[in-house]
């Protein structure tokens, strides 16, 4: 027979202190469904429309440098929210 260990994580210590149990939903509803595909759309079509409109205003040069320098913008963006979620694991618990 399987020996069980009761052992309580650190994690599992600081989520019950703010009151939430450790538990991972892996179901997507319609709603979510609809959500993650109307954000791909919309991003998609921004893109396309946008890029006639930045080539013919700024140049591909300024083009180029203000993309790179928005991806970059927008990695730091993306490290300091990871971080944030990394100190608090649960969802809408900021």
């Amino acid at each position: 027979m399987a020996e069980h260990h009761n052992h309580i994580t650190e994690d599992e210590k600081v989520l019950h202190s703010m009151g939430y149990a450790q538990e991972l939903s892996r179901r997507m509803g319609p709603f979510q469904s609809f959500a993650i595909s109307f954000s791909i759309i919309c991003i998609i079509s921004g893109g396309l429309a946008s890029f006639p409109i930045a080539m013919s205003t700024v140049g591909p040069w300024t083009a180029t440098i203000c993309w790179v320098l928005g991806g970059v913008y927008a990695l730091i963006v993306a490290a300091s929210l990871g971080q944030i979620a990394s100190a608090y694991p649960t969802a809408g618990s900021l």
